[in-house]
């Protein structure tokens, strides 16, 4: 996992915190959010806060 550290944002919306995750698959990663427990973190997100959500697979 890495959040904060530098970074130039070139396009699209500026954020103040970027956070990437690293799964060991896309299924993974996709189960994981759609899980009980991420689910039910996410509940108190909801409305706190804008946020953008990708799963991009490693190649």
């Amino acid at each position: 996992m890495a959040r904060g550290g530098r970074y130039v944002q070139l396009e699209g919306t500026d954020r103040p915190r970027n956070v990437v995750a690293r799964f060991p698959s896309l299924e993974r990663a996709v189960e994981c959010y759609h899980s009980a427990q991420y689910q039910a973190a996410l509940a108190h997100a909801k409305g706190a806060a804008v946020r953008d959500l990708m799963v991009v697979e490693e190649v």
